[in-house]
């Protein structure tokens, strides 16, 4: 049983280093779709400055210039977002090793209880409509 409930806490707690490094990366890939959207856009509230088609295109064109600068730093920074939550898992096995085997017991049993708790208060709050 121990190790059931052992097993369930590191599930538990990889899944949850995981889907915080997965919404991060979201993030980026959200954010790369944007600027890709804005390609031929102006920014928020350029459109009612009556520009010329000049300027439209000059702006366009800075536009042009930033995506290409920002692609590279864009990328780094996914590479280590993925790289942090691979170091965030690590960290928690390597504590988890530093536990006594009934220390970890406890644990699976306090993560089980704590979602005991947490079940109730999510039907306690009223719906909003």
């Amino acid at each position: 049983m121990s190790r059931t409930l052992r097993a369930f806490g590191f599930a538990i707690l990889g899944l949850a280093l995981l889907v915080g490094a997965g919404a991060t990366q979201e993030k980026d890939k959200k954010t790369d779709k944007k600027v890709e959207k804005k390609k031929d856009t102006l920014p928020q509230f350029f459109g009612k400055l009556e520009l010329t088609a000049e300027q439209v295109k000059q702006i366009g064109d800075v536009q042009a210039e930033y995506k290409a600068k920002l692609a590279d730093p864009q990328k780094a920074i996914a590479e280590l977002n993925k790289k942090v939550g691979e170091l965030n898992k690590q960290q928690t096995a390597d504590i988890f090793k530093v536990l006594t085997p009934s220390q970890k017991t406890k644990y699976d049993e306090e993560v089980v209880n704590s979602k005991k708790k947490k079940e109730p208060e999510k039907k306690k709050t009223p719906d909003k409509k």
